[in-house]
């Protein structure tokens, strides 16, 4: 884990050499490995470094872009096969924390892709001003918005495509 963000870097070699690539899918599941300790142990520190590596991936990943309607909104990068895993980090910790910042963005961005990346052919015209989305996005972000966490504390979270 790089100290100054709390975002995970890729991977560590048979050689003991860092890859300090920075992937959502990293950070996302050391969120929810955190939280499952938290739950099993009741142990604050696992749920404060979660929290610290849910706050370095937003703002480390989720940059302001322009949309397609000439607009700006926030965006996690165009990687729906890694940003799944960790929106499933962030769900299973705001399940626990109730800080909907961190999800919320995710399901925005699914609900932007819901409305304006859909064609008479199906999803998969870009979402922002140079980033093309992969149909498999739309996908992915159904399977995960469909079952939107609910906070023990705190509201349940839905997107347009559940209230649709």
């Amino acid at each position: 884990m790089d100290p100054t963000d709390g975002v995970y870097w890729d991977n560590v070699n048979l050689q003991g050499e860092i890859d300090r690539a920075k992937f959502t899918y990293n950070s996302g599941q050391m969120i929810q490995a955190g939280v499952l300790l938290y739950k099993a142990t009741d142990k604050k520190s696992y749920l404060r470094e979660a929290q610290f590596t849910a706050k370095g991936s937003y703002n480390h990943f989720c940059k302001s872009r322009k949309t397609v309607m000439n607009d700006k909104q926030l965006f996690y990068p165009s990687a729906p096969w890694f940003n799944v895993i960790l929106f499933r980090g962030l769900k299973a910790l705001y399940e626990i924390d109730c800080n909907p910042t961190y999800i919320a963005a995710v399901i925005n961005n699914a609900d932007f892709a819901w409305q304006y990346s859909r064609t008479n052919d199906g999803p998969g015209a870009a979402l922002d001003a140079g980033t093309a989305l992969p149909a498999s996005f739309l996908y992915f972000a159904a399977r995960a918005l469909f079952s939107a966490p609910q906070a023990a504390n705190g509201p349940t979270l839905t997107s347009r495509w559940q209230r649709a």
